[in-house]
């Protein structure tokens, strides 16, 4: 999960995430061709080298095994669990463990843990628990991996997820970047500056079709109960901020939200040994459509597109190795009223580099647009790293002047900007000579308004 520490002017982004499995069964091979697509975790994806190791049978692994990666950004994130012939020939059953830690805007200091278990089958349950400083959270998921079967479509398989769930959080279109002069802050009507909590309980369901070997659809059913609070467990409701704007779509505090949703994913990507891209693309195409129940009237409908495009082209480079530019777009529109938890948030790792998560703007419809340029510096066989690889990159997003048709205007009542620029520099350390880190990526983005921020992150970059 990505960290973020804020002490200054130069905040510090973090992305770290450690886990273990008990294994009865022999580990999954991450060994994979340039030609091949099979991320196993955030840890060792695609990796050609074994699973780090606590002890005899213990490995590694953070998210569950899929030959599908997710695209990151202002819509919403899909990563179904799918399994290639390949990875189900591997796949290992057991219990197994995994954790993450880190600094957020939002969520302030925070740890989390996960536990499930999963069999040869593809099925698995698996429990996540978070707490921190601002977050309380809990999931209970159980998966039937689906199975793409091989070129022909012999052992296709269907699979399923349901998931029940509650989060107490803080959301960022309700936070606003206070080392900006040119932002305001607004808090709940009970001083000592309360920030609005947004406080979730709900379930999810979602089928996962594979269409090909690189296509899969995902039809979905979630309702969630929303509760604006300025704490965790706590009884009292906020409806209004200080200043008299709508917090929720009701006038109580509460919303109750029913999404009816359909998702497409096709990813053609050829990724190295470390995971990385190196050529091909990944598409997402999504609707979600809410359904007016329970204690508010919200009828939005969110389309969601993205596409991101890797070409291995040698511009420069300083050793042997890939060089790969990467053209990225992204946008979206909600037709309908929508309250400030359930719009596009804009800036962040994901958008536009300098900005924190969301200090762009919250709107109803956005555009982003990426290029990134990928290039290797130096090969140390045997070294503290084997390989080391840089990366320069531009962002750009914009809200289309749509943060009024959001409930309550949150961003433009604290003055956010509303579009913006970010350009980033970036290093990859790769095969680390250390314990449980593989892949180190350390990336300082500095956004059109001066500001600076630094990420650091474990596995490879999508």
């Amino acid at each position: 999960m990505p960290m973020q520490l804020n002490p200054s002017k130069f905040p510090i982004h973090w992305g770290i995430a450690l886990g273990a499995i008990a294994c009865t069964q022999p580990a999954i091979a991450s060994t994979v061709s340039s030609a091949s697509n099979l991320p196993t975790s955030s840890l060792n994806p695609t990796s050609g080298h074994e699973a780090p190791q606590l002890a005899q049978g213990f490995n590694f692994e953070t998210e569950s095994p899929t030959r599908f990666i997710p695209i990151l950004g202002p819509i919403p994130r899909q990563r179904p669990e799918v399994y290639s012939p390949e990875i189900l020939e591997r796949l290992r059953s057991g219990f197994f463990l995994g954790g993450d830690f880190g600094i957020e805007s939002a969520e302030g200091i925070f740890a989390g843990l996960r536990l499930g278990y999963r069999d040869e089958e593809g099925r698995s349950i698996v429990f996540t628990g978070e707490g921190g400083e601002f977050l309380a959270g809990a999931d209970v998921t159980y998966t039937q991996a689906a199975f793409s079967g091989d070129e022909n479509g012999d052992g296709r398989r269907v699979g399923y997820r349901l998931s029940a769930n509650f989060n107490n959080t803080r959301d960022n279109a309700f936070l606003s970047d206070d080392d900006d002069e040119d932002v305001r802050e607004v808090f709940l009507p009970i001083g000592d500056e309360h920030e609005p909590w947004v406080n979730r309980i709900g379930f999810e369901s979602q089928v996962v079709v594979p269409v090909s070997r690189t296509t899969v659809l995902m039809p979905g059913l979630s309702y969630e109960k929303i509760r604006i609070q300025n704490r965790a467990f706590d009884d009292d409701l906020f409806p209004l901020d200080e200043e008299g704007n709508q917090l929720s779509a009701s006038d109580d505090g509460k919303d109750d939200i029913v999404l009816l949703s359909l998702f497409a994913l096709q990813d053609n990507a050829s990724r190295d040994e470390y995971g990385f891209p190196l050529s091909g693309n990944v598409f997402q195409l999504g609707t979600e459509q809410s359904i007016p129940t329970g204690n508010s009237t919200l009828d939005f409908n969110r389309l969601s597109a993205g596409y991101v495009q890797y070409l291995p082209v040698n511009l420069f480079g300083f050793a042997e190795g890939p060089r790969t530019l990467i053209l990225g777009l992204q946008g979206g529109t909600i037709l309908g009223d929508v309250p400030g938890y359930e719009a596009f948030n804009l800036g962040g790792f994901n958008s536009a580099r300098g900005y924190g998560q969301g200090d762009v703007g919250t709107a109803s419809s956005f555009i982003q647009a990426r290029l990134e340029y990928r290039f290797p510096i130096a090969v140390t066989p045997g070294g503290f790293f084997e390989e080391l690889r840089g990366s320069l990159g531009v962002q750009y997003v914009s809200d289309f002047d749509t943060a009024s048709d959001v409930i309550g205007r949150p961003s433009e009542v604290r003055n956010e900007p509303g579009d913006g620029f970010g350009f980033s520099v970036g290093f990859h350390f790769l095969d680390l000579n250390v314990p449980v880190v593989d892949t180190l990526r350390v990336t300082a983005g500095v956004n059109d308004r001066g500001d600076f921020r630094a990420y650091f992150s474990i596995g490879p970059a999508f």
